[in-house]
């Protein structure tokens, strides 16, 4: 493998933190709607410390995650 290659197979660990939702129910709507079979390719938890993501993917893996969570975290709807 080139070295370009290899950096981007590579798993790199990732934080995202969360700025509407809770770190945990983020993860929850992320499982629901990320797809079953690159689920199986990710490790995702909440951090023990703030309201913080860790997950682990490549770095292909590793964007589409951040975007989907960035899409997830949106403040809940005001209700008058």
């Amino acid at each position: 493998k080139s070295i370009g290659e290899a950096q981007t197979s590579r798993q790199h660990l990732n934080t995202y933190k969360a700025r509407h939702l809770r770190a945990k129910k983020l993860k929850e709507a992320f499982l629901k709607e990320f797809p079953e079979e690159d689920r199986d390719r990710i490790h995702l938890t909440v951090a023990p410390w703030g309201n913080h993501l860790l997950y682990r993917a490549n770095k292909q893996l590793s964007d589409r995650v951040r975007e989907s969570l960035i899409k997830l975290d949106k403040p809940p709807e005001k209700v008058r």
